[in-house]
């Protein structure tokens, strides 16, 4: 892929994130969570490395809570 659509692509999905409402944002963050934990790679790991969201990005706090509370 040329940089110039790399530089579009990012641009375009920036903004329709940036356009998502917080119920969308937070219904897919709940998905995404759920995916997340139901991984047998995650349930067999000893460490796991999460980013922290920032604005509109997946929400991350409730993932992070739940594998702390599971010893990762």
């Amino acid at each position: 892929m040329c940089m110039r659509n790399k530089e579009e692509l990012r641009r375009e999905f920036l903004r329709r994130r940036g356009e998502m409402k917080k119920e969308q944002v937070e219904a897919g963050s709940f998905c995404i969570e759920q995916r997340v934990l139901a991984m047998e790679e995650i349930r067999r790991a000893e460490d796991i490395f999460c980013y922290i969201s920032f604005g509109k990005e997946a929400m991350t706090k409730g993932l992070l809570e739940k594998l702390h509370e599971g010893g990762k």
